[in-house]
């Protein structure tokens, strides 16, 4: 019953969103996503914002906590000490975050071990866009 869960879920997370239109706009939104293998001790960049993100771990050891972006990788990460106000990654849960323009979701690894994480995102309406305007 567990592999029918985790294999429903993975779809879902897969699939989910798809068919998921720009609020206002003809257009079809493309939704992100991706796999995540981080090592130990290491602390990685997932996805920029404005962004609503789902995150699944079939194992704990991992933190998902937001940084400002200033370049968008894994330095911004790296040097961001949010770890500690970060949600723990659960283990076979489905985690949601929606994540604001200039800020970073990122992954951080704890304890002996690695994490992968599946995680998918979409661009959220519902969050402010900057635009840069050029007199």
């Amino acid at each position: 019953m567990k592999t029918l869960s985790t294999l429903f879920l993975l779809s879902s997370l897969t699939f989910g969103c798809a068919s998921t239109r720009l609020a206002g706009s003809g257009e079809v939104a493309t939704p992100k996503r991706g796999e995540m293998l981080v090592q130990r001790g290491a602390v990685k960049a997932v996805v920029t914002g404005p962004v609503s993100i789902h995150a699944y771990s079939a194992y704990s050891g991992g933190t998902l906590f937001v940084a400002d972006a200033v370049t968008g990788s894994d330095r911004d990460c790296q040097v961001a000490s949010h770890v500690a106000a970060g949600e723990p990654l659960l283990a076979g849960r489905v985690q949601a975050m929606k994540v604001g323009v200039g800020k970073v979701v990122c992954l951080a690894t704890l304890g002996n071990r690695g994490v992968e994480m599946l995680w998918h995102a979409k661009e959220d309406a519902s969050l402010p866009v900057l635009f840069a305007h050029n007199q």
